[in-house]
């Protein structure tokens, strides 16, 4: 109800496509732990990378938002065990979440998510909240993203235009880059 038209598939599809062969990632449905739903492994686009397009296809279980909760914490512990279980020396790790509401059940604390996460220890941990403007939303996520030098982002479920740019300033950040946008005759 939050997203009718799909914009955040849309986006994390361009995100995607913004990212190298070389570049690890999963895709984690917020309710997917909830659900006893499987996280593909962290990897290499070069071999996953049909797969997650796959994942992200409008007829699947990712796309057809068929949560009407938005569980955090439980996806959030997710996402740490397997950021955990693909940590390497010296290798950054960037979480891009995105909500289009506040956290049901109990909201994740900074500190149970970042205490003993191995790239934040190593200082080598960015988390980016991107969340849709106008809508309720958990402090508790702010904070995280605070205590690992990421931001909070506002995206508009209305216009695809709106929604790539903080996915586009988010992935420039997390690489040491500031973003800009180029349109015809207007630099933003």
């Amino acid at each position: 109800p939050a997203d009718p038209d799909r914009l955040s598939v849309f986006a994390v599809r361009s995100l995607l496509s913004m990212l190298d062969d070389a570049d690890e990632v999963t895709v984690v449905r917020l309710n997917g732990p909830s659900d006893s739903e499987a996280i593909a492994p962290i990897s290499a686009l070069k071999t996953s990378r049909g797969a997650r397009i796959k994942q992200l296809d409008l007829s699947n279980t990712l796309a057809t938002y068929n949560g009407k909760q938005t569980p955090c914490k439980p996806a959030l512990d997710a996402v740490k065990q397997e950021l955990n279980r693909a940590h390497r020396s010296n290798v950054a790790q960037v979480v891009f979440f995105l909500t289009d509401g506040e956290c049901t059940g109990q909201p994740p604390a900074a500190n149970d998510f970042l205490d003993g996460l191995s790239s934040h220890d190593a200082g080598l941990f960015k988390f980016f909240l991107l969340r849709f403007e106008g809508r309720e939303y958990s402090r508790s996520l702010v904070s995280i993203a605070r205590a690992t030098d990421g931001e909070e982002t506002l995206v508009s479920a209305k216009d695809p235009t709106t929604i790539l740019k903080p996915f586009a300033s988010a992935l420039s950040r997390s690489q040491g880059y500031e973003a800009y946008l180029l349109r015809p005759g207007k630099n933003e």
